[in-house]
């Protein structure tokens, strides 16, 4: 039987395992129809997930929707915040492309990252699991 942590649990053991222990993060777990509605951009889309970092201040509000995958959809998120300082370098240098470039540039680096941050997510989550069989 597999005995699941409350999210709150699972989001400080994340926290300080990916060394983000200076960051103020806040999960909340919402419904698909609450989701859609903060966040319309994404209404109707496979979006589960929502980070709104403030960088200045360290803090995170992280929103996912209730599904049973909770805890990947969590470290998918958290490990945006590892990669967003490789998106920011790269946005900066975008902004020196010419004018007919910056649009695609734009759309591919969303798309790559997007694709990083899921290798990394599921290589965590991937590994967290080969951590505990070990050690059963």
């Amino acid at each position: 039987m597999t005995v699941y942590k409350p999210i709150e649990q699972q989001a400080k053991e994340w926290q300080q395992a990916l060394r983000l222990m200076d960051w103020d993060i806040t999960v909340e777990v919402i419904s698909r129809a609450e989701f859609d509605y903060k966040y319309p951009k994404y209404a109707g889309q496979e979006c589960t997930g929502m980070n709104s970092r403030d960088w200045h201040h360290h803090g995170s509000v992280i929103s996912l929707v209730d599904t049973i995958y909770l805890e990947e959809d969590l470290v998918h998120e958290l490990s945006h915040m590892l990669l967003d300082p490789f998106q920011l370098l790269v946005e900066e240098v975008i902004e020196y492309l010419p004018a007919e470039l910056k649009d695609f540039s734009t759309t591919a680096l969303k798309h790559r990252l997007e694709e990083s941050v899921n290798m990394v997510a599921t290589a965590l989550i991937n590994a967290r699991k080969v951590d505990k069989s070990c050690n059963d």
